[in-house]
């Protein structure tokens, strides 16, 4: 009960004020707020119903008084004008009466000293902007001016021109103040009944609230505050009071009643914590009595019965190692000196496994001479939290996708082998592989694909070399140490585990119906125990090594050599130069032609070239992949589309052949929104046709999505431009692609030329995909013709067009005019492609 009463004087102490007071003060107020609105709008409505008032009484009296002016200017009476103007002045409440002519000087007015003074000097609160639309419209304008409490009234007057001047307005000013003063003190009467009778009304309220509610109040506030039993004391008052008392005897007999549970819910709470994994050993030491709560059986999976109450009969659920170990450090806490002792050990299940059990022991009594009499304990089964232990320790160490070593783990694994490697003798390698262009794969087949590939990946890898630590150290990058290597061949074996990498990971994975066939990127760093034994050195090594073979091209493997350290700040380099390039004229286009099967040039592949002013020509291998990487491919695109562009009008102002102009064209340059239109705005400043114009996709490019592809794609080829596909062959094994997107060549890629002569299946899979080109309705050109046993393979498959070295080898622009002006215009007409 009275924690029934603290908790209501808490909440009085937060209200600060009593309720009872409270509340008829809030009455009060709230009153008074009323009264003093209804005074200022009783106020506001007399004054607004006086203004109506006057309003059109003033209307009518100067109506009449217009008429008379109007008939006096039009018979040019000024003595008849003047009694106009001073009959009007003498009516109550007038103030200002004057004639205006045009230039709005006064004429008239019923002070002379006003006449001949412009207006709007004369008349306070005279506005222009009024005047002017009365006379120009010719209406009557009443305006009310609060700020004088008066009314002006303007009016327009006829034309008349022989009175010196055309009389144009007539202005009268009416003072309100008066008028509006007796209606504020009839106002301020009326608000003063009503403020006598609805206070009246309030006090009859205040008294009614004191009897019926703040004195009940106050008897029941007592009766909360009562320590004893309420059930005599319960005050003769209104209902809801009375009811108010019975509830707060109902309160004092569930306190009664709660103290009771209290015990109750003691037991619970012991039974609870049995029940939550806790037990509990009481060990009386002279009689090796064991007592043991339900907990501890639980614990163990056995009753009672199967396990006797006895220290002895525990010790022997435990190995036998760690049954010697606690019994010693039972001893030691039997000694004096020692009250607490803490430990893990394992206890074996019914089932046979072990369960790992916490126990913290205490010793409550001992004998005179120190030693324990009795000692309590407290068990725990920690397995579950060990095991969760060990999952969050494997999952720091493991990649969550694959299961494999992360790339944290490998480093340690390096520093472990590190460790290893004493003598020069002593020989590692690690390998670090990336794989080409998985982030296109990625986004074209969705990242759920993605995980599964990259699942397939780490399989293959950890099938082939289950011996060797194996890690994802990033996203599509994996990282393998190989630890056993014969000293005098190092470099061969760890070349040979590269290709070995190569070849596994080159073959077909399945996609749904079809097959993807990947390449890999690979950086490799030889270990010696002569060298430095730092694993974030060797990461580093490795990681420049991979650097340099994604330069070269996909599908590459290149071992770290002393001074490679230097390859990251030459890409830095070679990135800054090329950007300078673009701006100081370092960049040309070289064109390679295209001939057809009579050997006539039909079309030229423009390529990009950069020769730099201190280093010489430096190879496209080297520069586009940066630009590709740094997004500075979109400028570098626009400029090669510009100057073709220029060279096909140069062409044509010489009467020379156009042949079709064929561009590549990056993923990069195609993930921009706006590319078809930017493409077709260029040819439009160039008046190039676009039909003029082949644009070169690889099929890595075809990854992307087909429903965004497909727009821009189709965007270009309605407006002529032709597309082909570049590397055909290479990449993507699936050919839905090319019946979802509007192509209309392909270009078969150099390795399957190159191949001929050299593997006996090359002539009949180049057969095939010449073949495979035709049956889709594709015309086929052949890239990298360089022998002439190569060229009359191609002619006899039927392949359509032919571009290569034995034909014509990149040429400048002046070496193309030359080459052109030697050949017949027939050559060069691409409407054949």
């Amino acid at each position: 009960m009275m924690q029934i009463y603290n908790k209501y004087k808490d909440i009085q102490v937060r209200l600060k004020y009593p309720v009872r007071v409270l509340l008829p003060a809030l009455l009060v107020c709230a009153w008074v707020a009323l009264m003093s609105v209804d005074y200022f709008e009783e106020r506001r409505l007399s004054r607004q119903q006086y203004l109506q008032a006057q309003q059109s009484l003033v209307e009518a009296y100067l109506h009449r008084y217009q008429r008379e002016l109007q008939a006096s200017i039009a018979q040019e009476d000024v003595d008849r004008i003047r009694w106009v103007i001073d009959g009007v002045s003498r009516a109550p409440g007038v103030s200002q009466v004057l004639v205006a002519d045009d230039s709005s000087v006064v004429r008239f007015a019923n002070q002379s000293v006003w006449e001949g003074n412009i207006i709007a000097d004369v008349a306070h609160g005279f506005s222009p902007q009024v005047a002017q639309m009365v006379t120009l419209d010719g209406v009557f304008q009443m305006e009310a001016n609060h700020s004088r409490n008066s009314l002006q009234i303007y009016f327009n007057l006829p034309q008349s021109s022989g009175l010196e001047g055309r009389l144009s307005l007539m202005y009268v000013e009416y003072d309100l103040s008066q008028g509006a003063n007796l209606a504020g003190a009839a106002a301020m009467q009326r608000w003063l009944r009503q403020v006598t009778t609805s206070g009246l009304v309030l006090l009859v309220i205040l008294m009614v609230w004191r009897w019926q509610v703040v004195r009940p109040l106050k008897q029941v506030m007592g009766l909360a505050a009562s320590h004893s039993n309420p059930s005599q004391k319960l005050p003769q008052c209104a209902s809801e009071f009375g009811l108010l008392a019975q509830r707060i005897q109902g309160l004092w007999l569930r306190h009664q009643q709660d103290q009771a549970d209290l015990a109750a819910i003691d037991d619970r709470w012991r039974f609870l914590l049995d029940n939550e994994g806790l037990a509990v050993m009481d060990w009386l030491v002279d009689k090796d009595q064991l007592s043991l709560s339900p907990g501890c059986y639980r614990m163990l999976g056995v009753n009672e019965l199967e396990l006797a109450p006895h220290m002895s009969s525990w010790l022997k659920r435990l190995p036998e190692d760690e049954s010697q170990q606690l019994q010693t450090q039972l001893e030691q806490l039997n000694q004096a000196g020692l009250d607490q002792l803490e430990l893990h050990y394992p206890v074996r299940h019914k089932h046979g496994h072990l369960v790992t059990v916490s126990q913290r022991s205490q010793v409550v009594e001992r004998h005179p001479d120190g030693k324990a009499k009795r000692v309590q304990a407290v068990l725990m089964d920690i397995s579950p939290a060990l095991k969760a232990r060990d999952a969050l320790s494997h999952q720091a160490k493991h990649d969550a996708l694959t299961n494999l070593s992360n790339r944290a783990s490998f480093l340690e694994l390096l520093d472990a082998q590190a460790r290893r490697l004493l003598k020069p003798e002593h020989k590692a390698g690690l390998l670090l592989i990336d794989i080409d262009n998985f982030t296109a794969w990625n986004q074209a087949l969705g990242h759920k694909y993605g995980d599964e590939l990259l699942l397939k990946i780490a399989a293959r890898l950890a099938a082939e070399f289950p011996d060797w630590p194996l890690a994802r150290m990033s996203g599509d990058e994996f990282g393998l140490l190989v630890t056993r290597f014969n000293s005098d061949s190092a470099n061969t074996e760890l070349e040979n585990v590269a290709e070995r990498v190569r070849q596994l990971l080159s073959d077909e994975f399945e996609y749904g119906s079809a097959e993807l066939h990947l390449s890999v990127s690979i950086g490799g760093r030889l270990i010696d125990g002569s060298r430095e034994r730092l694993a974030s050195d060797w990461l580093r090594h490795a990681e420049t090594a991979l650097s340099r073979a994604k330069a070269k091209g996909r599908d590459q493997f290149v071992l770290y050599r002393p001074g490679d350290e230097t390859y990251q700040g030459e890409q830095h380099w070679l990135l800054s130069q090329l950007r300078l390039a673009l701006q100081r004229g370092e960049l040309s286009v070289h064109y390679q032609p295209i001939y057809d099967r009579h050997q006539s040039l039909v079309a030229l592949e423009a390529l990009l070239r950069w020769h730099h002013p201190v280093h010489g020509d430096i190879s496209p291998s080297q520069f586009i992949p940066l630009a590709e990487q740094s997004g500075l491919i979109n400028q570098l695109g626009e400029f090669v589309i510009d100057s073709a562009c220029r060279l096909l009008n140069q062409l044509s102002e010489a009467e020379l052949p156009t042949p079709l102009m064929s561009i590549n064209v990056g993923a990069r340059q195609l993930d921009m929104d706006d590319f078809a239109q930017r493409t077709l705005r260029l040819l439009q400043q160039h008046k190039i046709a676009p039909k003029q114009i082949q644009l070169e996709l690889t099929e890595y490019v075809l990854l992307q999505d087909n429903q965004l592809l497909a727009p821009r794609l189709s965007e270009l080829v309605d407006a002529g431009v032709v597309i082909a596909v570049d590397d055909f062959g290479t990449g993507y094994s699936a050919l839905s692609y090319l019946t979802e997107l509007p192509i209309d060549k392909l270009k078969i890629d150099a390795s399957f030329v190159q191949r001929l002569g050299k593997e006996p299946q090359a002539e009949a899979l180049l057969k095939s995909v010449v073949d495979l080109g035709h049956n889709l309705s594709f015309e086929l050109v052949a890239e990298g013709v360089s022998q002439p046993q190569q060229l009359q393979a191609l002619q006899r498959f039927g392949c359509d067009y032919f571009q290569g070295f034995l034909l014509q080898k990149p040429m400048a622009e002046s070496e193309l005019v030359a080459l052109l002006s030697r050949q017949p215009a027939a050559d060069a007409l691409h409407s054949e492609l």
